[in-house]
């Protein structure tokens, strides 16, 4: 067994602080990060290229995947640039669209981490810096993830996570993230925004 170096305790940050809802989720991350389950170069990885979200788009394509969308969050959150989205027709076409993905991104080297299949209505794939989200129709029309991060410009979902939820529901873990938003304040924000928007158009 190769021998490790011990973990330097000051490069590790504050479970509490990191974008996660779940503060043992958080811990036991960085226990996988300590044991060099995850790469380390994950987060700190270099920014994703529109060349990269291109191809993946192209591969979605190909299999029929519908209405991608791609959103630049890279001013909202420090832990990837582009969130991309896609329609498929059940369970089936995700778990294929998601493999196809997971494939080009392992001959690519893009990323090391595995996908997490997670339920038959959404599953998300981490591609290095970019997370692609595969839905079925109903569940993203209902989850409206796209146009929370569109419409938040400065705001990061992810840091809503770590505030006491009073109103609110939660939306299904997908993978490496665990989304619980506060969604009527973010659904407030959402709407002095859009305001704020259409009354410069006019």
């Amino acid at each position: 067994m190769i021998a490790r170096d011990p973990p330097q305790e000051g490069r590790l940050p504050d479970p509490s602080r990191l974008p996660y809802d779940d503060e043992r989720f958080a811990e036991m991350l960085l226990e996988m990060e300590v044991n060099g389950v995850i790469d380390e170069t994950w987060q700190d990885a270099k920014k994703a290229r529109m060349e990269d979200v291109k191809e993946i788009a192209n591969i979605l394509s190909s299999l029929k995947v519908r209405d991608l969308c791609c959103v630049d969050v890279s001013e909202k959150t420090s832990n990837f640039d582009y969130m991309m989205f896609g329609t498929c027709e059940g369970a089936r076409h995700i778990h294929l669209a998601a493999w196809a993905v997971q494939d080009a991104d392992k001959v690519h080297r893009i990323s090391k981490i595995k996908r997490q299949q997670t339920d038959e209505l959404w599953e998300v794939v981490p591609v290095g810096r970019i997370v692609v989200n595969l839905m079925v129709e109903s569940f993203r029309e209902e989850m409206t993830l796209e146009r929370k991060w569109a419409v938040t410009r400065s705001m990061d979902p992810l840091a809503a996570a770590n505030a006491p939820i009073s109103e609110g529901r939660q939306v299904k873990a997908h993978g490496l993230w665990t989304l619980t938003l506060n969604l009527q304040d973010l659904e407030d924000f959402e709407v002095d925004y859009c305001k704020d928007i259409l009354m410069r158009q006019m």
